[in-house]
C-alpha cells in the first residue's frame, strides 16, 4: 500500500447507499449489522435525509449490494444511493465520485452529480444528505463541483 490516498484500492471502488425496511428499530438494524458479519459484508453506520425526512442508513461496496436485495433488506425502499469510484476532476488534482439514484421499482437511474464533503449548516438546509458519524462528515451532491 503507498502512502498516498489513491494508493488505497477502496479509493477506486464504487459503494451503496441505502435504508433498510424497519431501520428505525435498533433491533432492526442490529440485526442487519449480525447479517452483514455473518456475510463477510463490511459496513459503515450513517444517518441522513431523503426527502426531508431523517433516517439511518448504511453505506457498503456496491459489489455486496446483491447479496444485502436477495434477503429481502431493502423491501419497501424506493431508491439507493451508488458512489462511482473516485474521478479526477479537472485539472485541480483533486477526486471526487459521481452520485446516482436508482429507483428499486423500475430500476431507473438518475444522475444526482458530485458527492462532496459540506458543513453541517449547508447539509441541514437540503433536502438530502447524509452524516458519517465515524468521521463527523455531512455530505451532499451537487451539480457542478466548484460552485
Amino acid at each position: 500500500m503507498g502512502v498516498c490516498t489513491h494508493s488505497n484500492p477502496s479509493f477506486w471502488d464504487e459503494y451503496s447507499i441505502f435504508s433498510i425496511r424497519g431501520a428505525a428499530s435498533a433491533q432492526t438494524r442490529t440485526d442487519f449489522k449480525v447479517f452483514c458479519d455473518e456475510h463477510g459484508i463490511g459496513f459503515k453506520s450513517l444517518e441522513g435525509c431523503y426527502r426531508g425526512a431523517k433516517e439511518f442508513s448504511f453505506i457498503v461496496n456496491k459489489r455486496n449490494l446483491p447479496v444485502i436485495q436477495e434477503h429481502g433488506w431493502l423491501e419497501g425502499e424506493e431508491t439507493v444511493l451508488h458512489l462511482t469510484g473516485m474521478q479526477r476532476v479537472g485539472q485541480r488534482h483533486a477526486f471526487a465520485r459521481h452520485a446516482y439514484l436508482e429507483w428499486l421499482d423500475t430500476g431507473q437511474i438518475d444522475y444526482l452529480g458530485w458527492y462532496v464533503a459540506c458543513n453541517k449548516d449547508v447539509a441541514l438546509s437540503k433536502e438530502a444528505w447524509t452524516y458519517d458519524p465515524s468521521e463527523d462528515t455531512y455530505w451532499i451532491t451537487k451539480k457542478e463541483l466548484y460552485n
